[in-house]
C-alpha cells in the first residue's frame, strides 16, 4: 500500500511539473520591466522574469526565518546540554543509592 501511494504522489508531481512547464514554454512573450519610475525599461521574457521574482521570493523568505532558525537551534542545543547534565546527575545519584 505505500508502495502504490509513492507511486501516485510522483505521478501527481509529474503531472503539475509537466503542466508548469506547459504554461512556462507558452509564456516566452516579451514583457517591459520598469525598475523606477525613470530608468530605461528592460525587455524580458515573462518567464524569465516570473523565474527572477520567484528565486528573489525564496532567498528573502530564507533569510527572514534565518533569525528565528538561529534562535531554536541555540535553544534545542540548550536543551540538549540540560538534558545531558540531568542524565549525568541521576546516573550519580542511582550510583550512591
Amino acid at each position: 500500500m505505500r508502495y502504490f501511494s509513492v507511486v501516485i504522489k510522483g505521478l501527481l508531481l509529474l503531472c503539475l511539473l509537466t503542466f508548469f512547464l506547459i504554461i512556462a514554454f507558452n509564456n516566452t512573450h516579451l514583457v517591459d520591466f520598469h525598475l523606477f519610475a525613470r530608468t530605461r525599461n528592460f525587455e524580458l521574457p515573462l518567464i524569465a522574469l516570473l523565474f527572477i521574482f520567484f528565486v528573489s521570493g525564496i532567498v528573502l523568505g530564507m533569510l527572514g526565518m534565518g533569525g528565528y532558525v538561529w534562535r531554536i537551534r541555540r535553544k534545542l542545543a540548550h536543551a540538549k546540554k540540560q538534558e545531558k547534565n540531568l542524565l549525568s546527575s541521576l546516573s550519580e545519584h542511582q550510583e550512591h543509592a
